[in-house]
């Protein structure tokens, strides 16, 4: 399989690394293009959003979120949901932390 000749550089950077280190089967390919196409939407997305900028006024006056935020809010979390399905980008658990309040510096107060 080929990266789409249209992809952000960032996309085809990702999906060469990705296909360099793991080995998915046919049916996960799938999964594997439309989590590279989320990750592409969320690039151009950004992109899109540093040329004009997060924000817009409106004829009225009003000043309105850019709707690239949206977009690129929505494709990151499908890219991640993606990864998640692929078994791929795990977080490390955080360590277990006992009950109650952190050890302090000993007695604060005096009697």
């Amino acid at each position: 399989m080929k990266p789409n000749p249209k992809w952000h550089k960032e996309t085809t950077q990702f999906f060469k690394t990705l296909h360099q280190t793991w080995q998915f089967p046919d049916d996960e390919q799938r999964v594997v293009m439309a989590t590279c196409q989320n990750l592409d939407l969320f690039w151009k997305a950004t992109d899109q959003i540093e040329q004009a900028g997060m924000t817009f006024v409106t004829e009225a006056g009003l000043v309105r979120k850019h709707p690239a935020c949206e977009i690129a809010k929505n494709a990151w979390a499908g890219f991640l949901a993606g990864c998640r399905l692929l078994g791929i980008c795990q977080p490390e658990p955080d360590p277990k932390r006992g009950v109650g309040r952190p050890p302090g510096p000993g007695k604060q107060f005096a009697r």
